[in-house]
């Protein structure tokens, strides 16, 4: 049992992206409300795969290693000098974008796939669904003769969910 996930991320820089043109890219995977496209407005090259490398290295599954993706810091990116209407076009798009904050703060803002929904929550989601699987599957497979259609039978199958649930908690 194998389950695959996949996220795509990317970034462009077209000068149709921070304005109201509905013909851009992140207009176009907004309204299709693609859930696992993470777009990076930015003007350095490859933005988008150093939001991946965050994302993919931060969250490895052990307690306290969730994270959310607003507010973080992107190796190798220049933040873009974007102005108050330009960012309300991007967020309109479910666009993230890289910008200085306080004169201090190079970060990364918004935190969503195209479809609007928080990147943490798509990726904690599949992390939930996989422990449950395994869990499932674990029971399933160590267990020599066959598990009873019965209460205590259908209440180690609710165990093995309710510990991928507490995994998650923590």
């Amino acid at each position: 049992m194998e389950t695959i996930t996949a996220c795509f991320f990317f970034d462009d820089s077209t000068a149709a992206d921070k304005t109201s043109a509905t013909t851009d890219i992140f207009s176009t995977l907004a309204a299709a409300k693609y859930r696992r496209t993470y777009g990076l407005y930015s003007t350095t090259q490859f933005a988008g795969a150093a939001a991946m490398g965050f994302a993919m290295g931060a969250n490895d599954g052990t307690a306290n290693s969730a994270f959310t993706m607003a507010y973080k810091i992107l190796a190798g990116v220049t933040p873009d000098d974007l102005t108050g209407t330009e960012v309300g076009y991007l967020q309109g798009k479910n666009a993230n974008y890289y910008v200085k904050r306080g004169g201090t703060y190079n970060v990364m803002e918004k935190g969503v796939c195209a479809s609007g929904d928080w990147f943490d929550e798509v990726l904690g989601l599949d992390q939930l669904a996989y422990e449950i699987q395994r869990n499932c599957m674990d029971l399933l497979a160590g267990t020599r003769t066959k598990i009873p259609y019965t209460n205590d039978g259908a209440m180690q199958f609710v165990l093995a969910c309710n510990n991928a649930c507490a995994e998650a908690i923590a």
